[in-house]
């Protein structure tokens, strides 16, 4: 009779730890998606403005662009395999 009751208690104990284990791991989430009080991310102010400068006065003339290095240029960046010129080229 003991040993039954010390096993009904141990059920009941491990029901208890696996149902308050159950509402810790629901209520993160909630807990996870509050807005940080600071986010250096995000100046106070809000979205800083741009600073355009304005297009260069006149045309640029043909000749002064050397062809055969714009060419080389253009091959260089397409040769490698994506618009982010910044990532890996290799």
């Amino acid at each position: 009779m003991n040993n039954r009751r010390s096993m009904i208690h141990g059920l009941r104990t491990s029901a208890a730890l696996a149902a308050l284990l159950s509402l810790k791991l629901a209520a993160a989430p909630a807990f996870a998606q509050q807005a940080a009080a600071r986010d250096p991310a995000e100046p106070p102010e809000g979205k800083p403005q741009v600073k355009s400068l304005p297009r260069p006065p006149g045309a640029v003339a043909r000749q002064s662009v050397d062809e055969k290095s714009m060419r080389t240029l253009i091959h260089d960046l397409v040769s490698c395999g994506t618009r982010l010129t910044l990532s890996s080229w290799t």
